[in-house]
């Protein structure tokens, strides 16, 4: 005769439960052990690589050559300007910037051209003789200064067309823009800029630029 509470039927016993977790703690720790580590090795490796690529980003530093196209459209007229020259080519955070310095074939020398290229924006700014701030955003206007030795003006600024096609390694961007002072329309404008790596044996400024009536702006 069995006594109650020891048949098959039984409820489990006190030192059911501390022998079935006896068995079970050690797979369990050494489970959770492994999961702690697996998790701690990936992000581990994220922070690695994302320090990586933020390093390699703040680090570029690059000597490019620069080919710049512009055309500026008048009622009647049209000029035009080529120009290809040596410049500096850098990334900050999410934003590429590429400089050059003017010279006397665009009509600006004594004058640092740097252009902030964004998400879906392009910021031309220029110091030194000539100093302007000019913003392309394609679909908007924006009231931007301008200073030419002839003095100072507001102008508007409305992008038809920006694209936008750069990386580290270089790229190109296209800009077809309304200039208007005074609210009155000044011109009809585009330019068209190619980033490239220097080739150190290769790669110098070009002389052969026509030189325009006007700034390239």
């Amino acid at each position: 005769m069995c006594h109650e509470g020891w048949g098959i039927h039984a409820q489990p016993s006190a030192l059911n439960y501390f022998l079935a977790l006896e068995y079970l703690l050690p797979w369990y720790d050494y489970i959770s052990h492994f999961t702690v580590y697996y998790l701690y090795r990936i992000c581990q490796t994220s922070d690695s690589e994302r320090q990586t690529k933020t390093k390699e980003g703040e680090n570029m530093n690059k000597n490019v050559i620069i080919s710049v196209k512009g055309n500026q459209y008048y009622s009647t007229t049209e000029d035009s300007i080529e120009l290809v020259t040596e410049g500096k080519y850098y990334k900050k955070g999410n934003n590429y910037f590429v400089t050059y310095k003017e010279t006397e074939i665009t009509g600006m020398e004594g004058t640092t051209t740097t252009l902030k290229i964004g998400d879906g924006k392009v910021t031309l700014m220029r110091f030194g003789e000539n100093n302007s701030q000019l913003v392309f955003e394609e679909g908007e206007k924006h009231l931007c200064y301008y200073e030419t030795p002839h003095g100072s003006f507001t102008v508007g600024v409305f992008s038809n067309q920006v694209n936008i096609n750069v990386n580290d390694t270089g790229g190109e961007l296209q800009v077809d823009y309304l200039l208007e002072i005074d609210q009155m329309r000044a011109g009809k404008n585009d330019f068209y800029i190619q980033i490239r790596e220097a080739q150190i044996t290769d790669d110098k400024s070009s002389g052969n630029s026509k030189k325009p009536n006007y700034p390239i702006n």
